[in-house]
């Protein structure tokens, strides 16, 4: 993650208020994921904690929404991630206050999640076809083997139901039935 090409960075300095010490919160953009620090928010199941300044990382493919919360004044940027495991849902929303320029860091996420979103899609409709083309091959298999299981069974079968040709009598001996009468 960290050798990958970066794509963008975007940093900043936030404070919560005017006595809080300020933090940086920084997101780098690489070909497929998003790092850096800022505050990080989980929800687990239904259980939702508090949001916690610490580093994140996150891939691409794991982010399903991108949004601008513009009913805070400071317009923070939420970029969400799902995980669904065990019909559970495990949200991470990382939380990214105070940038200048909310439009820019959101159109460099979307392009390279576009392009990660395309690759994804080619892999899986690559391993599809290959799955296409393995069962076809295996129903192949299976036709080509039944056709030679069953090949002389219709041969049997035509042997079985062609009429015989019936037997010659035996010709049997007559006796001479005339009897000749002596007369006296």
């Amino acid at each position: 993650m960290y050798s990958e090409k970066k794509l963008a960075y975007f940093e900043t300095v936030y404070r919560e208020s005017k006595l809080s010490k300020p933090q940086d919160v920084n997101i780098t953009v690489t070909a497929n994921h998003i790092y850096g620090v800022a505050y990080i928010c989980e929800q687990q199941g239904i259980i939702e904690e508090d949001p916690v300044y610490s580093r994140f990382s996150c891939g691409l493919e794991e982010i399903t929404k991108i949004y601008i919360n513009n009913n805070n004044k400071m317009n923070p940027i939420y970029i969400q991630c799902d995980d669904t495991s065990k019909n559970v849902i495990n949200r991470k929303r990382i939380i990214l206050p105070c940038f200048p320029d909310n439009d820019a860091i959101i159109k460099v996420i979307n392009e390279a999640k576009a392009e990660v979103d395309e690759k994804l899609e080619k892999q899986r409709e690559a391993e599809k076809n290959q799955k296409i083309k393995e069962l076809e091959a295996r129903r192949r298999a299976q036709e080509d083997e039944f056709e030679s299981l069953t090949s002389g069974w219709n041969e049997m079968k035509a042997e079985k139901t062609a009429p015989k040709p019936a037997p010659a009598p035996k010709a049997e001996p007559v006796e001479d039935t005339i009897k000749t009468i002596q007369l006296p």
